[in-house]
């Protein structure tokens, strides 16, 4: 027996007491008055324990324990660990927050914890404050190891299309590479509707995540129009997701999944997990991109590719699929299904001196109206690069070759048709370059470099009307053609001294290209450098001079990003397209955007900007405000602030879209809800 300042320390644990009290013949401990045990950078408080240390069983009376990776404080009025690892507590409650006042906190009467499998609870009330909020008699929830399954915070908005909703997520982590997140999400205009979202990380199995949302739409029409939104159909859902798989060595399949139930959904539910957005997020954060179509386009793709890597080549197949919403297109949309496809990159010819590369496919295409067909597609290319002086210049010879076999479902016509395209031409380029010595916030030198840039190409007017038009490698336009421009680029030089020596890095501050055409003799007006004009369906014949073309990137620091993309006709005298985006960020976390868009074939003049500012460590305010100069309206208006407070936050939304108004409040209890997936 020991009295006074007790302190035993051994192996990491350390127990401290008023009075100890050790029996060697039972293997047990006996501990009294401000007892503190601690087992790494995790503890328990109590006035009592009795605890066995060969079964590692026993009791803590009126105890206070803290868990350390979920930052979760437990409190019991009893405690006590059985033989069979079983934890029983007894009138207590749990909480991240500080547990002398805590801001919230869930109490029970009983809880009785496995080592695994299923938690009992008996009394649960979760409070705020010493105020109840919601009571549960009874239940039961996953227990695991390395993360907590159970409720996350719940999503609350009232708006006019849907009235008041709520969402209410549980997260099962399955394991330590896989999780399911079940949502409940009521919509008092609409009805429930319900969710899933399952992630998985695996050797196996690879990583992937999916998710799908379905409601029996009981929305009432008259309301519906009075939102300017027609009723689509009683079933809605939305499925999509993303996977890769390792099948085998140099073997690698990649599959998307994107099909939505109608044309609207994106458009009516943008809160919770049937909105856009949280899919892009989810996307973003699991696997590092979000999704790749905009939101407005009705027809969504699906596809499966599964590649096949050797050195220096590549054999690929492919299934693509559309899901067309726009009924007028449904029967007439082209199916891919399947694609072959053996691409062979640029290889070096010893004998010849020059590169050799190869593309080529077969490929089926269907659709319900129209016709449809097998393509078999050949594309060869040599170029034979060469130096004079200062000059880069690399001919090039391609030559382009597609056989059809055509059916039309309508019609039963049955036909073959052909194709063949050659195309030579020439790139050249030389690069100037100078270096600036500084000595200016770290940075030693400014490497300024232009690349005057020139390239010709002649592609023959050879007939097509014959060849239809499955995708963009089907038509072969005719060019001759030259495209003159530069490219131009700031990049610096950092040096600082790092733990043993002096460490250099190198940052690109500025990228500026710009380059024109200038056709000889009317041709297809096909840049494939700008992706607004690059639409096979709206080519216009044109000679002469092209539009002039500008892409700026400035990043002079870190918190800085600025970009401007320009296309001006030089011979009608105005702008075809703006982009300007200017982003700032600030170490403390203040963030303001600003975009502009200006596109003058489809009537897009407007303003976007998107704020955040930390008033204070516990206050973020945020707006986004989206202005048409052509319609003279605001589209889209979203004001936001978030409180926070060390073991919760609130964030409060209200938005406006046309007719829409709509006012969202969410709550997040931090340390519940984690659903950080195991790698």
């Amino acid at each position: 027996m020991a009295q006074g300042h007790v302190v035993l320390e051994s192996d990491g644990k350390l127990i401290r007491a008023d009075v100890a009290k050790f029996d060697k013949k039972s293997g047990s401990v006996f501990l009294e008055g401000n007892v503190f045990i601690r087992y790494g950078e995790d503890w328990i408080k109590g006035e009592e324990v009795h605890w066995n240390l060969d079964s590692e069983s026993g009791y803590v009376k009126n105890g206070l324990a803290f868990f350390s990776k979920n930052h979760f404080y437990v409190r019991a009025r009893s405690l006590k660990k059985q033989p069979d690892g079983v934890f029983v507590l007894k009138n207590g409650f749990f909480t991240t927050c500080n547990p002398v006042k805590p801001d919230w906190k869930i109490t029970y009467r009983k809880l009785e914890v496995p080592g695994k499998g299923f938690a009992k609870a008996r009394g649960v009330t979760f409070r705020v404050g010493s105020v109840p909020i919601v009571y549960v008699p009874w239940g039961i929830f996953p227990v695991r190891k390395d993360r907590e399954s159970g409720i996350l915070s719940p999503t609350v908005g009232l708006s006019e299309l849907q009235g008041f909703e709520i969402e209410v997520p549980y997260f099962w982590a399955i394991d330590k590479s896989k999780d399911m997140t079940l949502f409940l999400h009521y919509l008092q205009k609409r009805g429930v509707m319900l969710g899933t979202e399952y992630r998985w990380s695996t050797s196996d199995w690879g990583e992937g995540i999916f998710i799908a949302n379905y409601l029996h739409d009981e929305a009432d029409k008259k309301h519906l129009l009075s939102q300017r939104l027609p009723f689509q159909r009683k079933d809605r859902y939305w499925i999509r997701g993303v996977a890769s798989f390792d099948v085998a060595d140099d073997l690698l399949a990649r599959m998307k999944l994107d099909i939505v139930s109608d044309k609207n959904f994106l458009k009516e539910f943008e809160k919770g997990s049937p909105s856009y957005d949280y899919t892009d997020r989810a996307f973003t954060s699991f696997l590092g991109s979000g999704i790749l179509q905009d939101k407005t386009m009705t027809a969504r793709e699906s596809n499966l590719y599964v590649t096949k890597f050797w050195e220096g080549a590549e054999l690929s197949l492919n299934l693509h699929y559309w899901d067309e919403n726009a009924g007028w297109l449904k029967d007439e949309t082209i199916e891919t299904l399947p694609e072959v496809r053996f691409w062979i990159p640029e290889t070096f010819i010893p004998s010849l001196s020059a590169y050799y590369s190869m593309d080529s496919s077969l490929a089926h295409f269907w659709r319900e109206d129209g016709t449809a067909g097998t393509r078999l597609r050949i594309a060869p290319s040599l170029n034979y690069p060469a130096n004079i002086k200062f000059l880069n210049i690399t001919p090039r010879l391609d030559f382009n070759f597609a056989s059809y076999h055509l059916y039309d479902k309508g019609t039963l016509d049955d036909s073959t048709k052909y194709r063949a395209v050659p195309s030579v031409g020439f790139d050249a380029n030389m690069q100037m370059e100078r270096d600036f010595v500084l000595s200016l916030g770290g940075v030693s030198k400014l490497k300024h470099v232009i690349i005057p840039e020139l390239s010709y190409e002649f592609t023959p007017d050879i007939g097509q009307d014959e060849v239809p038009f499955f995708d963009r490698f089907d038509y072969v336009p005719h060019h001759n053609r030259i495209r003159y421009g530069f490219s131009s680029f700031v990049t610096a030089e950092k040096t600082f001294k790092g733990d043993s020596s002096k460490v250099t890095t190198y940052e690109e501050w500025l990228r500026l290209k710009m380059f024109q055409y200038y056709q000889f003799g009317e041709q297809a007006d096909y840049i494939t450098e700008d992706p607004v004009a690059y639409e096979f369906t709206q080519m216009e014949e044109d000679n002469g001079f092209s539009d002039v073309y500008v892409e700026l990137d400035v990043t002079p620091h870190r918190y800085i990003e600025l970009s401007y993309d320009l296309a001006v006709s030089p011979e009608e005298d105005f702008i075809r397209r703006h982009d300007i985006m200017l982003a700032i960020n600030t170490i403390t976390g203040q963030t303001a955007r600003f975009d502009y868009r200006y596109r003058e074939e489809s009537t897009t003049d407007e303003f976007i900007a998107d704020f955040s500012w930390n008033v204070a460590p516990w206050l973020t305010v945020s707006m986004y405000h989206d202005y048409s100069f052509d319609r003279g309206e605001m589209l889209k208006q979203g004001y936001g602030v978030i409180y926070r407070r060390n073991c919760w936050a609130v964030t409060v939304s209200y938005e406006k879209e046309g007719e829409d108004r709509r006012f969202f409040v969410g709550v997040n209890l931090v340390g519940l809800g984690q659903r950080i997936i195991g790698h």
